[in-house]
């Protein structure tokens, strides 16, 4: 196992002090302790775009955090300034909109681009384009330094913003620079989602989503940048500390169980598998466990055979 992190996510950690998680030197170990820091259920500073950037730091050690805050406290000073201007909300909010989106230049990167390159908060700041949640997590965060109230909203296939700034039933698409939706909007976009059916707007196909939720979203596609780039170590390290955003996360273990067994580590994957045969809706998944089990057996068995031959 590489640098994973050694404490079994089912058990409640202790919050580290920012004291214990940020020594002079930035090592792998104290960034794992910043994100435990960050993602405890105790913090009540918790900003899902600072775990994102811990994510990047994993990768990237010599990153320097602190140099993205400062541009973003710089950003959020300036857009303070202007939003006292008399305006009223909805132009506050236009404002906000063109200063992210065509002032700053960022926009969404083309389909096929899924690098880190995209996914990553410090590049996508830096190259301006990225993928959805990622802008997501940039125009969220910039947002609340800059007093502008945003929430964030779960819809089939995306995320939508909503702001007390709007009208009742408009949103902001960040995935189309920011451009602001009715409810007739929303509801083509269903009709395309589900080819053409017309498929009613329901007041479940949209709903608030926490940071946290967010943050789960980021690490499900992160995830699956490392193990498109064969990177499985990488998403072994994500999956970890996936259990530690969320300890009852049976995706998050059955992926992390998945990579496990790809690293033949059958017995440490076999647990992971286990702990989630007995919830409702796995049954299908744990009759191939059950299989894929036996059949790791019978491999570890030859290995032994063979080798006493």
């Amino acid at each position: 196992m590489n640098d994973m992190p050694r404490r079994s996510p089912e058990e409640p950690s202790p919050m580290p002090t920012r004291e214990e998680a940020s020594p002079v030197m930035t090592t792998k170990e104290s960034i794992r302790l910043r994100f435990l820091e960050e993602v405890h259920p105790q913090n009540p500073d918790f900003r899902p775009l600072r775990a994102a950037l811990l994510l990047a730091q994993a990768d990237e050690p010599g990153l320097a955090l602190e140099s993205v805050e400062r541009v973003l406290a710089g950003w959020a000073r300036g857009l303070r300034l202007r939003l006292n201007a008399d305006r009223t909300p909805y132009q506050k909010l236009s404002l906000f909109n063109r200063f992210f989106f065509q002032e700053r230049g960022f926009r969404r990167a083309p389909a096929g681009e899924t690098g880190l390159d995209v996914i990553h908060p410090h590049r996508v700041l830096a190259g301006r384009r990225g993928r959805d949640l990622s802008l997501v997590l940039l125009y969220l965060d910039l947002a609340e330094r800059a007093g502008v109230p945003v929430r964030a909203l779960s819809f089939p296939g995306q995320i939508f913003l909503a702001s007390e700034w709007l009208d009742e039933g408009s949103f902001i698409d960040v995935a189309a620079g920011g451009r602001v939706l009715g409810t007739r909007g929303l509801q083509s976009r269903l009709r395309t989602l589900f080819s053409g059916h017309l498929v009613l707007l329901r007041p479940r196909y949209l709903t608030t989503i926490s940071g946290r939720r967010l943050l789960e979203r980021y690490m499900v596609m992160l995830a699956g940048v490392y193990l498109d780039g064969r990177r499985p170590r990488a998403a072994l390290r994500l999956a970890d500390w996936r259990l530690f955003l969320d300890p009852d996360s049976a995706g998050a273990r059955l992926e992390r169980g998945l990579i496990l067994y790809e690293l033949n580590r059958f017995e440490a994957a076999d647990r992971d598998f286990r702990a989630v045969l007995g919830r409702p809706g796995y049954e299908e998944i744990g009759a191939r466990v059950e299989r894929r089990a036996a059949v790791s057996a019978l491999l570890a068995d030859l290995e032994r055979a063979l080798r006493e031959v």
